[in-house]
């Protein structure tokens, strides 16, 4: 957690003006976000301390329940535990103008328990065309078929449109993200219900900005949209091979419509760019492009997948992208003048990561379990044992080689109400295990990597890194490494097993 300078430093850096108290982060205080599974949270960042599930709860009970209090309660205390640890983790890298709480700073605040949110986040569906490298299933229905698994059941149903007239005449904005939103008749829906009740809402897309018809222009006309195109690429080579699926050429004409659109209604355009280990080196010549259509390019931080993470690198390796970030940026001169604080502030951030060697932490943050901060302990009630028994199910289907079977299973015991009570090397070991056997080496490689930070030198935690390793061609390490779990385990079932296939070293 960040400690009482870099807190200092956050709160320096916010315009809290006006508001009736402090807090760490008022997302809580103003807004909801509503996942495709039906799950509720603070934000998109914070799946670790969900407020609530539309196909259980009310939507007055999940604004006014008692996991909301407790999380705007921890908050106001500077406690990011309650699944916030992303953000304290981008305060402590120093990055004090992009952390996400930022953008919840600007609604006004009422009272420490407001009676409506001002801001509601609809992420209601993963329909989507693309299948990116840095998404996942629930999030992308492309990426869900390509993992086996059958389609999300959509728990948006009548009783939620129903209860979500009561707040939409509180809103000052509405967000819609994917998902692809301009797949999800769920946004058209919820605008239709806008424009039913005679509400004039500020709206935001985020969109992959694959889609452009007569229907978007008609709901783009309804209320006043402002559009963030995701932009991961300034070239056809790299912004395909992230964005899977993808029309480079498409894309980057129907973002001069989104731009065209917003100037005519007087709403605002932004790119955004996921920074990572893929496209970092192009950032520069994106920022170019946003110079050119004179709007904002936000850089989101990227720790998940590790794999496409700048933050999950060796330091060294770290400080050198800095270096030639910086170096980009000075040779780029006024071209770049709009966005070069978001620029500096990602290459000052990234510097002070590799200074205090926060790698391994966020490598540790990105395997740990939701965690419940210490007044949701103190009012949780007992739980019959789910999680638990979930993995030990998944383990069973994996052995039977049911992979899709048991990552729904696995899915399943990590949403579980019991969840917070894993050891967080369980369900970490089984998602490794199963990456490994479905070929996927490189989140098998990231994940075992994870487990060695929670337990150094374990053995099956190196012999499965080796395995993966094997994918990469890294014979070698490989060999090693079971010759070094046979040296400290003598018989290790796992090692024999390995250097047995392995071919001897020439």
């Amino acid at each position: 957690m960040p400690g009482l300078g870099e807190l200092e430093r956050y709160h320096a850096a916010r315009a809290l003006d006006g508001k009736p108290f402090r807090s760490a982060c008022y997302a809580p205080t103003v807004s909801l976000y509503f996942h495709p599974t039906g799950r509720v949270q603070a934000c998109c960042k914070n799946d670790r301390f969900p407020l609530g599930d539309v196909r259980r709860d009310s939507l007055a009970a999940i604004w006014r329940g008692a996991r909301s209090g407790q999380l705007r309660d921890a908050l106001r205390r500077d406690q990011f535990g309650a699944g916030c640890q992303q953000c304290a983790w981008q305060i402590e890298s120093g990055n004090q103008l992009d952390v996400y709480t930022r953008i919840f700073d600007e609604f006004p605040v009422s009272a420490a328990v407001p009676e409506w949110p001002v801001m509601l986040e609809f992420a209601v569906s993963n329909a989507c065309n693309f299948a990116c490298v840095m998404c996942y299933g629930e999030l992308s229905s492309s990426l869900r078929a390509q993992e086996g698994l059958p389609p999300l059941e959509n728990p948006y149903g009548e009783r939620f449109f129903r209860e979500l007239r009561e707040f939409l005449p509180h809103l000052k904005r509405a967000k819609f993200f994917g998902g692809e939103p301009f797949l999800a008749a769920e946004t058209f829906r919820i605008v239709d219900a806008m424009v039913a009740d005679g509400l004039r809402i500020d709206c935001h897309a985020t969109t992959n900005g694959s889609i452009w018809n007569a229907r978007v222009e008609k709901l783009l006309a309804a209320q006043p949209f402002s559009i963030a195109v995701s932009i991961d690429g300034a070239t056809k080579e790299t912004f395909e091979s992230l964005r899977r699926q993808s029309d480079f050429a498409v894309v980057q004409s129907n973002l001069r419509r989104f731009h065209a659109c917003t100037r005519a209604a007087g709403t605002s355009f932004s790119l955004a760019f996921c920074l990572m280990r893929q496209n970092w080196h192009e950032l520069v010549d994106v920022l170019r492009l946003a110079e050119e259509l004179d709007c904002d390019c936000f850089i989101n931080t990227v720790t998940d997948p590790v794999g496409c993470s700048l933050f999950g690198l060796p330091e060294d390796e770290q400080r050198r992208i800095a270096d030639v970030l910086e170096q980009a940026a000075a040779a780029a001169g006024t071209a770049i003048a709009r966005n070069r604080a978001h620029l500096l502030h990602e290459v000052s951030s990234l510097r002070r990561h590799a200074q205090l060697e926060l790698r391994r932490r966020l490598l540790k943050l990105r395997s740990t379990p939701p965690a419940v901060c210490g007044a949701a302990a103190a009012v949780a009630p007992a739980l019959e044992p789910i999680a638990g028994p979930l993995l030990d199910r998944a383990w069973q289907l994996l052995a039977q080689g049911q992979h899709a079977e048991a990552l729904t299973t696995l899915r399943a015991a990590e949403t579980a109400p019991d969840a917070v009570k894993l050891d967080p090397a369980r369900p970490l070991h089984l998602a490794a295990q199963l990456a490994l056997e479905t070929g996927d080496a490189l989140k098998a490689r990231e994940r075992f990597e994870r487990l060695l930070l929670l337990r150094p030198g374990h053995p099956d935690f190196r012999i499965g890194g080796a395995w993966a390793a094997c994918a990469f061609g890294s014979v070698d390490f490989a060999r090693r490494e079971a010759a070094a779990v046979l040296r400290d385990h003598p018989g290790h079932a796992g090692a024999l097993h390995l250097a047995t296939l392995l071919p001897a070293a020439q």
